[in-house]
């Protein structure tokens, strides 16, 4: 996973089209990462895109856009 998060804050940063505004660490279970996502996006309103490393996280991150009426402006790979 921190390899994985490497290579992708590495391939964003040198594209200069996208601007990393937080990076959270979440346990790999749907409950925490669903709070998680939404503390983040209750946070930083701005964020557009979200990057989930594994099937719990994803999970999680899904729940919480819905959940906060973002779905037609985040995405979330």
């Amino acid at each position: 996973g921190q390899e994985r998060e490497r290579g992708a804050v590495d391939t964003f940063q040198k594209s200069g089209r996208a601007e990393i505004t937080a990076v959270i660490n979440t346990l790999a279970e749907a409950g925490h990462a669903q709070s998680d996502t939404a503390d983040l996006l209750e946070k930083h309103p701005e964020i557009n895109v979200l990057l989930a490393f594994n099937e719990p996280t994803s999970v999680g991150a899904a729940n919480a856009i819905e959940e906060l009426g973002y779905s037609d402006s985040v995405f979330l790979v």
